[in-house]
């Protein structure tokens, strides 16, 4: 052994003996020396629900590609009432089926639970519809967590072929305000003291996660929601690094409803005041609010007819300034007259609102409405990531960014909603009425 790995490991055990006390880094210690020369076994977890059934086609490929670079790999199912023949396919391929109730799935508790089945050193904590883009994924990943002093490393993201314009934006903003547009290692440091910074270095995604065993024996997922992020929360306040790779990808994506993104965008402030409280923008009329909302959801309608309509090619500049002025302005060529909702729940939603507030008649004014700024922002990131893909617009991308203005109100709708309820709680006016509300936007994210 050279004086340089002996170094190394020097460090390392010291750096356990801070976090784990003495006994448990030098028992640690004496155990890895005794296993020394014995490849790391890998456990893949993949929890798999009622609603993507893609385990026949995904299962023997990620097989394959963790056998081409791990010696030994047990696989574990966590199964919550899949309607195909996922545990029939799983059981052939070898892997253990953990069998839950559809009604008890929770992300962080159903990998909890697939976890307890584990033996290996390593657990991967993947989903049914993640696919590996390469061989050399798992190694990329495996390699920094046994040549780093880290617990955890997981990996970007890729969009399918078929994914839309809306969540490609999504994903290409998380990353880029997240700085997590390269790879990175990381800790607590002081930027921490910010959602945005928080958020950042607790960057653990379980659409890939590699972590050692013992450490998420010790810290395992709370049952909340963004469980990965919750985690990467604990293992940095305790002084742990994590490792970030988007330089490896999984390929994934959705194509989601508006409506996912009204409760996505309402579960999502809800989580950021529980990290941060007294973060949420205070709400202080609902009556405003549900006007506001309604008002812009009409608004919106219109400005997306009126941009699916168009017919010949746009500059990305022209067709997102003639967005903002449909807006802000009162042009004449708005098309307001009623069409089919592409999303019938978030109409309903959006009308049933209307009925709680008895408002007859929303009426949109650009100068108050509290909903615009967030959503004109959002439109300026739209016009960055356009100018970077594309020189002019056709028909078929004027559509889909007619369908990404929706989606956009839906999440700034659902933000709202979410302050709107901690401003409820903050001051006691936590009615009935709301409670429903919040148990409905919350259910099935």
């Amino acid at each position: 052994m050279s004086l340089q790995v002996l170094a190394a490991l020097l460090r390392k055990y010291f750096w356990y003996c801070r976090i784990y006390g003495v006994k448990s880094a030098t028992r640690l210690a004496i155990r890895r020396l005794k296993k020394r020369n014995v490849p790391p076994k890998l456990v893949a977890l993949a929890p798999v629900e009622l609603r993507i059934p893609c385990v026949e086609e995904n299962l023997p490929l990620i097989d394959k590609k963790i056998s081409a670079i791990i010696r030994e790999c047990e696989m574990i199912l966590v199964d919550s009432g899949s309607s195909d023949d996922t545990i029939l396919f799983g059981k052939r391929e070898g892997a253990t089926i953990v069998e839950i109730p559809p009604e008890t799935f929770n992300h962080g508790l159903s990998r909890n639970m697939g976890a307890e089945y584990a033996t290996g050193d390593f657990l991967l904590f993947t989903v049914q519809d993640a696919l590996p883009m390469t061989e050399q994924w798992l190694w990329e990943m495996a390699n920094v967590l046994v040549r780093n002093d880290v617990v955890a490393v997981s990996c970007a993201e890729f969009p399918r072929s078929d994914c839309d314009l809306f969540y490609r934006l999504l994903m290409w903003s998380q990353y880029r305000h997240l700085h997590l547009d390269r790879d990175r290692f990381l800790a607590w440091d002081e930027s921490c003291a910010s959602d945005l910074g928080l958020r950042a270095n607790s960057g653990i995604s379980d659409l890939a996660a590699l972590i050692k065993r013992e450490v998420f024996r010790k810290y395992k997922y709370h049952n909340g929601f963004a469980e990965d992020l919750e985690l990467g929360k604990r293992l940095i306040k305790d002084g742990h690094r994590i490792g970030f790779l988007y330089s490896t990808r999984v390929l994934h994506s959705h194509n989601r409803p508006a409506y996912f993104f009204l409760k996505r965008g309402y579960v999502d402030a809800r989580f950021r005041n529980e990290l941060f409280p007294g973060s949420y923008i205070a709400i202080d009329s609902d009556l405003a609010l549900i006007r506001d909302i309604a008002a812009m959801y009409q608004r919106t309608n219109c400005v997306a007819r009126t941009i699916s309509s168009l017919k010949s090619p746009q500059s990305v500049g022209s067709l997102i300034d003639r967005i903002r002025a449909l807006y802000i302005q009162e042009p004449e060529n708005l098309r307001v007259e009623e069409g089919t909702p592409e999303d019938t729940r978030l109409d309903e939603f959006v009308r049933s609102l209307i009925s709680r507030g008895k408002i007859q008649a929303p009426q949109y004014d650009a100068r108050t409405n509290m909903i615009l700024p967030h959503l004109l922002a959002h439109v300026a990131e739209l016009e960055t990531y356009l100018s970077g893909t594309y020189a002019s617009v056709d028909a078929e991308v004027m559509r889909e960014v007619a369908s990404a203005l929706r989606k956009m109100l839906a999440l700034h709708a659902g933000n709202h909603m979410g302050y709107w309820y901690a401003t409820a709680l903050a001051s006691g006016h936590h009615d009935i009425g709301l409670a429903g509300l919040d148990k409905m936007l919350q259910d099935g994210i």
